[in-house]
């Protein structure tokens, strides 16, 4: 049996992402430790083939970055040093290069 399709007219593809084996890996960066380890948590659990890399500084997550590919970045605004923008502007120039 088919699906519906959803509201915009298209197919739901809901079923098929769920049932696919790709891994994504998700850098998480905040300065509190709680807000890391609950979106870690929430994000593993809940999204098969979703690995989390967590950094509590930007300076720390521009480390990870350059030991492995990240396909995503949730990313605190407000961090001592370097605020969430400006990390998040280097790091799409470093993944450009």
């Amino acid at each position: 049996m088919a699906e519906p399709p959803c509201r915009a007219g298209g197919t739901r593809t809901t079923s098929k992402l769920a049932q696919t084996t790709a891994t994504a890996t998700v850098l998480v960066v905040d300065d509190e430790q709680d807000i890391l380890d609950s979106l870690k948590s929430l994000l593993e659990s809940s999204l098969p083939g979703v690995t989390c890399t967590t950094a509590s500084s930007a300076q720390e997550a521009i480390k990870v970055m350059d030991a492995g590919p990240v396909d995503l970045i949730l990313c605190d605004y407000r961090m001592p040093g370097m605020d969430g923008l400006r990390f998040l502007e280097l790091a799409r120039a470093k993944a450009q290069k």
